[in-house]
């Protein structure tokens, strides 16, 4: 009986768990479509936002006033500069340490290098941080690193030209001499006079269109990928407003990695409702069941019928004969043990839907589904054999039975009628049934 209980209960689990794995699944799968669009506003923000910030340099590089430095490498403000030979050249490496600290907020960990390469007869160089590679590529190119860039990447020479074009200029992804890192260049071009007279690079680690779609995975429990997992569905083929290289963004969705998610889900899921169930019969029993039998109380019983007429019932009340002589001879603890027994064995003789109180010390009331007298007393004379024939205790015991039908009365006016007939069954020399 028990290995069916507990088989029941682990199918009832396992359809739970499907059920929830198929309605997770089916939201992930809406939710991650709906927020889309989302995602979308979020990445073009972001370019946007780098756009801002380098265009609103321009205005510090224009207005800038000069300064005399000599040949050679310096620093200021932590702006590393490159100057070929001495002479005056723009002061602006304070706007420049400050516009590096707000692209590093919206590039986070993917910043590298923030550079100005200004055109002048021979270019001169600032970075923040200055690396190795900048000034080789500077000297590698003869001082006209500005002009190479410029031709490499199709950068208009004009303002007019530039203007027919997009506004920033995002490079394929290349490994940065000595560093070895892999990284992309977003590049502003600075005009005077229609002329280029400077470029802006922000230099950033190729994996940052990966990790903003990742910032927006862990700010909206979505979960987009840049790749094509082996089964997948594509949402979006993203284009990045403001980067004129015609490069778009793919974003997928993996089944492998929603299928992980909703498992992970209707697990957690599941086992915080079997937590709760558990919780919560634990309540009901602390409130409705006796401890030592696990039967319902008697005051709980009291209150479930107050004022209710009992119809189509049969009442039985029961006690364990000679029940104090068992206490006296063998012990409480044997004594305790034949309650426990009695219980036992009665429950398992009755339907599950049918009722089973303790409610004295070795004293038990039934209520059950029968309204036929002789089913009654069949009834009666098999919980009678069935305790009388146990044995899973080394000591015999019998139990006496009175019953009544039920039929518009109260509990306590069919338990008194039941009660007589226990009294009748008692002085009959116990062991036996009576039905009033």
């Amino acid at each position: 009986m028990m290995f069916l209980k507990k088989h029941t209960l682990a199918i009832k689990l396992i359809v739970m768990n499907i059920i929830l794995f198929v309605a997770t699944f089916h939201t992930i799968m809406t939710f991650n479509e709906i927020k889309q669009k989302e995602l979308s506003f979020y990445i073009r923000s972001k370019v946007n936002l780098i756009y801002d910030e380098l265009h609103s340099f321009t205005q510090y590089y224009i207005n800038s006033e000069n300064v005399f430095i000599e040949k050679g490498i310096h620093h200021f403000n932590s702006v590393g500069v490159v100057n070929p030979e001495p002479k005056e050249i723009r002061k602006f490496s304070d706007q420049l340490n400050l516009l590096s600290l707000k692209l590093k907020d919206l590039v986070n960990d993917d910043y590298w290098t923030l550079a100005v390469i200004d055109k002048d007869q021979k270019d001169i160089l600032y970075c923040l941080p200055l690396r190795v590679a900048h000034i080789k590529d500077l000297y590698e190119y003869d001082l006209d690193l500005l002009g190479e860039i410029a031709k490499r990447n199709n950068i208009p020479k004009t303002y007019e030209e530039y203007l027919k074009s997009t506004r920033l200029k995002l490079t394929l992804p290349y490994k940065e001499k000595f560093s070895h890192e892999q990284i992309r260049s977003i590049i502003l071009p600075i005009y005077i006079k229609n002329n280029m007279s400077a470029l802006l690079i922000l230099d950033v680690k190729c994996g940052i269109l990966k990790n903003w779609v990742s910032e927006f995975n862990n700010s909206q429990w979505t979960i987009y990928s840049t790749s094509k997992g082996t089964y997948y569905k594509q949402l979006l083929d993203l284009e990045l407003r403001y980067l004129n290289n015609g490069e778009t963004l793919p974003i997928y969705l993996n089944y492998i990695d929603i299928i992980k998610f909703s498992l992970l889900i209707s697990f957690l899921i599941s086992t915080s409702l079997f937590s709760l169930y558990k919780l919560l019969s634990n309540i009901l029993n602390l409130i409705q069941l006796d401890s030592m039998t696990k039967c319902f109380r008697r005051d709980y019983g009291e209150k479930k019928f107050k004022n209710k007429l009992i119809s189509n019932k049969s009442i039985f009340i029961f006690d364990i004969d000679h029940f104090k002589k068992i206490n006296d001879t063998h012990g409480h603890d044997v004594g305790d043990q034949v309650i426990r027994t009695a219980a036992a064995i009665i429950k398992s003789n009755i339907r599950k839907s049918e009722q089973l109180y303790r409610w004295g010390g070795e004293e038990f009331v039934v209520i059950l589904n029968i309204t036929d007298p002789n089913i009654v007393l069949k009834k009666a004379e098999q919980l009678r054999q069935a305790i009388e024939g146990q044995t899973e205790l080394d000591i015999n015991f019998t139990i006496s039975i009175g019953c009544t039908l039920a039929h518009n009365m109260t509990l306590d006016e069919s338990i008194k009628i039941a009660d007589q007939a226990l009294y009748t069954a008692k002085n009959n020399g116990r062991n036996k049934v009576v039905v009033k």
